[in-house]
């Protein structure tokens, strides 16, 4: 999968999680957000702090109304932790703190579909 189409796939999965609904809209898929007023046609997750911040803020409501479930979001100058995912900045390299911090949220988001499958919260 080239780089580009996992950005994007990871995008619609954050979108998935934010409550976001995919629309038809000029013969293009576009995204009805609770966040975002109107259509967006292209999801800025990966590249923007005020895109990215409410999804760890939703990240962090589940813990408020589940106490089993981790939900802790530290970031660092060395790593990212959100819930039971860590990222070390010594392991991996990303160009941007909001890079590491993307990742994070995209497989803290992959982690708390299979359990929220499981456990029915």
């Amino acid at each position: 999968m080239k780089q580009d189409e996992k950005i994007i796939k990871n995008n619609i999965l954050i979108a998935e999680f934010m409550g976001g609904k995919p629309t038809n809209a000029l013969g293009s898929i576009a995204w009805d957000l609770p966040d975002f007023p109107g259509l967006q046609l292209v999801l800025f997750y990966d590249s923007s702090w005020d895109w990215l911040m409410p999804v760890i803020n939703a990240i962090e409501k589940i813990g408020e109304s589940n106490r089993y479930w981790g939900t802790l979001c530290k970031i660092t100058t060395t790593y990212i932790e959100i819930g039971d995912v860590l990222l070390d900045f010594k392991l991996k390299q990303y160009n941007t703190k909001i890079q590491g911090t993307w990742m994070a949220v995209v497989e803290f988001i992959k982690q708390y579909n299979k359990t929220k499958k499981k456990f029915k919260y």
